[in-house]
Formats: C-alpha cells, structure tokens, sequence
C-alpha cells in the first residue's frame, strides 16, 4: 500500500498497486493498476499503461499521470483536480 508523503490536498487517498510487466526477459513496465481507498470507500482497479518518455518512467490515462521514481516511490498527479501527491510504499 503506497500514503501520501506530501501533497498540495488534504483529500488524497491511500493507494493500492499492482504491477503488470511485459513478457519476455526485460520485465519491462508494461501498465500499472491502483485500487483508490480510503476508511469508507474504494474506487478501482484502474488500469494506467506506462512507457517511457524522455527518460522517465510515465504511467497515464485521461487526466492521471504516475511518475515512477522507484519501486517505493512515485508522484501522482490529477489535471482535473489540480491535485498532486507524493506517495510512498508503507512498512
């Protein structure tokens, strides 16, 4: 389960991933999906195809987009609500 570390929202839900890789030998990111909860409702899977763009790692669709930074943490971004987040995996 991934909390926000910091974010410009008090509104921000945990997140919970799961990592889709392509086949072969590389264990590219191929998508991610991220179920939306917090105490009294959920929202998802939802499912974000990821490629690399300009060196970073993009996961996206519609209006969300995920930064990749590493397996641990990632920067969530919502262009509808003007809202972002920096998540971190929880212990």
């Amino acid at each position: 389960m991934y909390k926000p570390k910091s974010s410009n929202s008090s509104y921000v839900w945990q997140q919970r991933t799961q990592s889709i890789f392509q086949e072969g030998g590389d264990r590219l990111l191929r998508a991610i999906r991220v179920t939306y909860f917090n105490e009294h409702y959920s929202e998802g899977p939802i499912q974000y195809d990821c490629s690399d763009i300009w060196g970073d790692l993009i996961c996206m669709k519609d209006t969300v987009v995920f930064v990749i930074h590493d397996s641990t943490r990632y920067l969530w971004h919502s262009k509808l609500y003007d809202t972002w987040a920096e998540f971190e995996l929880s212990k």
